[in-house]
């Protein structure tokens, strides 16, 4: 909390600060130089000083003078003494940070005090951030810590890194047998990510605190954080900033990721000697929350998590995250108020441009987390989530927005010419955001989705319903037209063969009888039932025939477990296989109907596609349908198969059919057709799904992003909802 004083009204040589009763200086040194670190335990907040600054500040006891302690200071200090600009830039520095304040008024430090309090209660009723603490876990640490001490032993650390180095190669080489098919946001894993978080996390934090005990550290608070009510263990081992060794420090906060990651490796191996696919579910969350997640967050140091806390003792600048939204506040107000970018903090200058570019990466990635949690909370409870969604950005933006209007309000009255500079800036900014709506291009491509097909693949079906008796061929056997590729067995068609052949005969009989007999009339009825009984028979029997089924044209046996077919059952008209060349394959390009007048100037044109994990190629576009339909074209595109094409269930869907309903598409789409001839075609496998990627010429700037995030919500409320219900 900055507290706004006039220093003119404070003359330095008549003011008596008097310093925060609960500050606690720790003297480190790094290199040739001695620092003081300053902490503030209640706000578990940390600065470095010099140590002539420290000299000065550790005489402002209330009784003492700002002009006596800068006279002792120089005496003690010599040349290295501070000057009295500079102590007017400690004096400055202490209050705005709520370090000290004037004896007999402790309005810096009450302020500070009670703005903490505030930011606390607010910072409760915040559903995406909830604190609940627990109590003082030193008892327990101590008690482990005996238990634990090899872990800390460098042979172990040692043979863990390489441990942790195989697991991850050998995560690298079984990619696709370890994830292959995972669907991390399958309703049905919720329960094992949930339980992994849980019990990960609470190891997490154990190693923080029992590390940081290890280097006599104290953990004075542990506790859960709900984030999205998904509940999260933390520790305070704030008290390692103490160690004199920055390493200890380090330690500490790598000793969470250490841990994780080594149990990520051991499930690595564990999954890969295991065929039980229980144990494999719960290994690869395990792998997942332990490893990537890891990797993702905690190692970020835009965050403060552990990835800062590394980051911030390496480049020896406590407070980082501070310092950084200071500098980014007075960046923002140099380019939007003029206001001077100099600083007045000593801590913050000597690392200005490294704060500075720190300051803007963590504002830009506190915004994204910020809108991200805010869709995540909107996708998961529904009404309620935007409900929690709208209560948290006000709780995160409401706060500085309202002191940021205040401020601007102040700076306007005392510079009026500033609104001049404010307007402008603020007017090209909204003209950017009219202007990317409405008539800048957008510079990104669009990936439609697709799909690999055979091209011209003749069906084969089945003419007569039955059991397949015996095959004829193999999967991928080069055939002839007319070749026999297998043979169905239907008992009732040939016991209906045999029946009728059998009344033919009979019938014949008759007439022979009749004409023996001289009754012309018997003989003649005779002969008309031998006509019609010879009529089914032939149809009977060319469904008898048609038992073999052959091959319609020349090509390659292409189906899925053609060999398991034997003994099974086909309906007549069933789909047995295909006959095609495999080395002529298509791509089958789902767009957007919006994008029909760019898919025709495609027509002729080579596309970049990308299937899969392969490199991209080419292919060129030959037909372009006419017209867009909600009709799937095809199956595996869609959301429900594992494509990325969201859809709803069809109206024409019957109740008898609900278990295994018909999809059509949420919006109209039009498919183009690209054709994959010689070493392309006989490279990829006809299934595979992939994207094209085409220029996106018919759509500005801020459409498509409007449009992206659309989508991409979505698709994320179609996996949180039940399949029955979309």
């Amino acid at each position: 909390m900055v507290t706004f004083h006039d220093p003119l009204t404070e003359e330095l040589q008549r003011s008596h600060l008097r310093l925060n009763d609960e500050l606690i200086f720790s003297p480190q040194k790094y290199g040739d130089d001695v620092f003081v670190h300053v902490e503030v335990p209640s706000a578990s907040r940390f600065f470095r000083i010099g140590f002539a600054e420290y000299v000065f500040i550790s005489q402002l006891d209330g009784t003492t003078s700002s002009a006596s302690a800068l006279a002792v200071t120089a005496q003690s200090q010599g040349p290295d003494a501070l000057n009295e600009d500079k102590a007017r830039e400690v004096i400055d520095w202490l209050l705005q940070n709520g370090l000290a304040g004037f004896e007999g008024n402790y309005s810096g430090i009450d302020a500070n005090e009670k703005q903490a309090a505030q930011n606390n209660w607010l910072t409760k009723l915040n559903p995406f951030w909830i604190k609940l603490p627990l109590g003082n876990p030193n008892r327990l640490l101590d008690g482990a810590l005996p238990c634990c001490r090899w872990m800390f032993h460098p042979l172990t650390i040692l043979l863990s890194m390489m441990f942790m180095v195989a697991g991850l190669m050998a995560a690298l080489t079984n990619w696709e047998a370890l994830f292959g098919g995972f669907n991390l946001f399958a309703s049905s894993n919720w329960i094992w990510l949930l339980a992994s978080w849980v019990l990960l996390k609470m190891v997490h934090e154990f190693a923080h605190a029992i590390t940081c005990r290890r280097f006599g550290g104290q953990v004075p608070e542990a506790g859960l954080i709900f984030i999205l009510l998904a509940p999260l263990a933390y520790v305070n081992v704030t008290s390692s900033w103490r160690f004199q060794n920055k390493w200890k420090r380090i330690a500490v906060a790598v000793a969470g990721m250490y841990v994780e990651l080594f149990v990520a490796a051991l499930c690595v191996f564990a999954m890969l000697g295991t065929e039980s696919a229980v144990v494999r579910d719960v290994l690869v969350n395990t792998i997942v929350m332990s490893g990537i997640t890891t990797l993702l967050f905690n190692a970020n140091p835009l965050m403060r998590f552990d990835g800062y806390f590394i980051l911030s003792d390496l480049l020896e600048i406590p407070n980082l995250y501070e310092n950084g939204s200071k500098a980014f506040r007075k960046d923002a107000s140099w380019i939007f108020l003029g206001q001077s970018n100099e600083s007045s903090c000593r801590e913050i200058k000597n690392r200005r441009k490294l704060t500075s570019t720190y300051g803007w990466f963590a504002s830009i990635w506190k915004v994204l987390i910020c809108v991200g949690m805010t869709i995540t909370a909107s996708t998961m409870f529904g009404g309620l989530g935007i409900l929690l969604a709208l209560f948290g950005v006000i709780s995160w933006f409401g706060k500085p927005a309202f002191e940021m209007g205040k401020r601007l309000s102040i700076h306007f009255k005392r510079r009026p010419q500033a609104m001049v500079r404010t307007g402008v800036l603020t007017s090209l900014a909204t003209l950017f955001l009219v202007a990317s709506w409405l008539w800048i291009p957008s510079p990104f491509a669009v990936h439609a989705p697709c799909v690999v097909d055979f091209q011209d693949a003749a069906k084969v079906r089945t003419e007569s319903a039955g059991f397949v008796a015996e095959l004829f061929v193999k999967e991928g056997t080069a055939v002839s037209a007319g070749q026999p590729l297998l043979r169905i067995r239907n008992a009732e068609l040939t016991a209906d063969v045999k029946k009728l052949q059998a009344r033919l005969q009979l019938e014949q009989t008759r007439e022979r009888i009749a004409l023996d007999e001289s009754k012309p009339a018997d003989a003649q009825v005779a002969l008309r039932q031998q006509e019609s009984i010879w009529k089914s028979l032939r149809a009977r029997m060319s469904e008898q025939d048609a038992l073999v089924v052959k091959a319609p044209c020349a090509g390659q046996v292409v189906a899925r477990d053609l060999e398991a077919m034997a003994g099974k059952y086909f309906e007549k008209g069933e789909i047995l296989m295909l006959i095609c060349d495999d080395s002529v394959k298509e791509l089958v390009v789902s767009l957007p109907a919006n994008e029909f007048h760019q898919a025709k100037q495609l027509l002729g044109c080579q596309i970049p596609i990308e299937v899969n994990s392969r490199r991209r190629f080419y292919a060129t576009v030959s037909q372009v349908a006419p017209r867009a339909t909600t009709q799937v074209s095809h199956p595996s595109l869609i959301d429900p198969n594992g494509g990325s094409i969201p859809v709803q269930q069809s109206e024409e869907t019957s109740l008898v059919d609900e278990q295994s309903p018909d999809f059509e598409y949420c919006e109209p789409r039009l498919n183009l057709i690209a054709k994959l001839d010689g070493p392309i075609g006989k490279s990829v496998w006809a299934g595979e799904r992939g994207h094209a990627v085409l220029a996106n010429s018919n759509t500005t700037l801020g459409k498509w992003i409007f449009i992206t995030t659309r989508d991409w919500l979505r698709k994320q409320i179609e996996f949180a909802q039940p399949v029955a219900n979309r």
